[in-house]
Parts: C-alpha cells; sequence; structure tokens
C-alpha cells in the first residue's frame, strides 16, 4: 500500500516563506488572474515577472512588446522635441532675417535723406561693398556721436553684428535700450541674443519687459491682432527660458497663458 508523504515545514522555514511571499508583493505593483505579474523598480521601469499564470515564453514575449512600446514612446519625444527645436530655429531665422533687412534698409534710407551726413553716405558704400566690419565700425563711432538718431543706429550695429559676434551685437542692442528702453522689438532683440550668449537672466528681464508692453497695447488696442500676436510671444519666450532654467512649474505656467 502506498503512503503519502507528509511535508512538515519548521517555525524558522514558515516565516522565511513568509518574508519571500511579503518581499514579492511589495515589489509587485500589479498582477491580474490569467495574467503576468508586472513589477515596477525604483526608477519606474516595468519588469514581466513569471507567475502560475505566465510561463517564460510568455513572459519574454510581453517584456519585449513592453520594451518596444517604451522605446517608440522615447523615440516620439525626441521627435517632437526636435520638431519643436526646428520651429524655433525657423522662427529665430525669420526674426534675423527680417531685423537685418530692416538695418540694411535703414542705412540706405539714411543714406538718401536730404540731411544724409558723409558718413550716412559712406555707411552704405560700405555695405555695397560687402564691408560689413567697416560698416559697423563706422555706425557705431557715428552713434556715439549723435543724438537724435544714436538708438537706431545702434540698432543697425547690432543687425549686423548678429551675425558674427553675439556679444558685439547684445552690447549694440543695450546700448540702444538706454536711449529707448520701450522700445519692443529691441527688447526681443535683445532677449534672443542674451539667450544665445548664456545670459539667461537678462534675457527673462528684457523679455518681461516686452510682455508688459504688449500687454499694455493689447489692452488699449483689442482689435489689434499684432500686438495679441506679441502678447503670445512674450508670455512663450519667457516660458523657454523658464525652462531652459529647470523652472518647469513656470514654464508651463507661461507657455499655457500664451
Amino acid at each position: 500500500m502506498q503512503t503519502r508523504s507528509k511535508i512538515v515545514l519548521t517555525a524558522a522555514a514558515c516565516l522565511a516563506l513568509l518574508a519571500a511571499t511579503a518581499a514579492v508583493a511589495a515589489d509587485q505593483v500589479a498582477t491580474a488572474s490569467g495574467t503576468c505579474g508586472v513589477a515596477i523598480n525604483a526608477s519606474g521601469q516595468a519588469k514581466v515577472v513569471v507567475n502560475n499564470y505566465c510561463d517564460a515564453k510568455t513572459a519574454a514575449t510581453v517584456q519585449r512588446l513592453l520594451d518596444d512600446a517604451e522605446a517608440q514612446k522615447r523615440l516620439n519625444q525626441q521627435q517632437a522635441q526636435r520638431a519643436g527645436q526646428l520651429e524655433r530655429d525657423r522662427d529665430s531665422q525669420a526674426r534675423q532675417i527680417q531685423e537685418l533687412s530692416a538695418a540694411v534698409q535703414s542705412v540706405a534710407s539714411l543714406a538718401s535723406a536730404a540731411k544724409a551726413t558723409p558718413a550716412d553716405k559712406q555707411a552704405q558704400a560700405l555695405l555695397a561693398q560687402g564691408d560689413t566690419a567697416g560698416a559697423v565700425a563706422l555706425l557705431g563711432r557715428e552713434a556715439a556721436a549723435t543724438g537724435a538718431k544714436s538708438a537706431e543706429l545702434y540698432r543697425q550695429q547690432a543687425a549686423l553684428l548678429r551675425l558674427s559676434n553675439t556679444a558685439a551685437a547684445l552690447a549694440a542692442i543695450e546700448r540702444s535700450l538706454a536711449i529707448e528702453p520701450d522700445k519692443f522689438d529691441a527688447l526681443w532683440d535683445a532677449g534672443d541674443l542674451a539667450t544665445a550668449a548664456g545670459k539667461l537672466g537678462t534675457a527673462q528681464q528684457r523679455y518681461s519687459q516686452m510682455l508688459s508692453i504688449a500687454a499694455a497695447r493689447a489692452a488699449t488696442q483689442p482689435a489689434s491682432s499684432d500686438w495679441a500676436r506679441n502678447l503670445s510671444i512674450s508670455h512663450n519666450k519667457i516660458g523657454e527660458t523658464q525652462r531652459a532654467q529647470g523652472d518647469l512649474a513656470g514654464a508651463l505656467k507661461s507657455y499655457q497663458a500664451g
């Protein structure tokens, strides 16, 4: 006659079994009846767990699918970030072309004016010859010696310098703001140049000034789509600077306002 063997667990073995069961239960986040278990580690990574309902082969397949989905998610995030950066780069380039065109046209306008000075005409001639450095130096000298149009000359100088010397361009636009502190476009340029120079505190200050001006103008000119757009741009510029400084909550608030 066959006898059944009895399994006897000592008290220590029972305690060890209970401890192991508790450890698995603590690490396992979700285990549904008839499915594989899922454990989440401290870094947030999911690992498929083999159990009575899920053999090793099934767990490996589920893990691969899970890893593929996570990789695709990361790829989508990277693509979205690159797309956002490309859009910002295009906007920045368009802005740069706009300011450079305005500077060249302004130099030409001053040179053709009835009260044009020899320096005005020489600056245009230097640009026409491709001597940008010479034109920049001349504009700087003329701005320092002139009162009425100094701010405009400094803005021209900044636009021409922007292509080759960010620090010098920033210094020039800041000189223009010392004369005309409420010039919206100059504040915008100053913020972008400060950002490019890594001076995020200065950039945020200039963008905040933009915001104040845009908010005031949008309030007094509610039908103006230009000032509504400038208000949105100001919020977004502040948001970009906050994000770059690690203030994600502030950046989100600014983006939502924009």
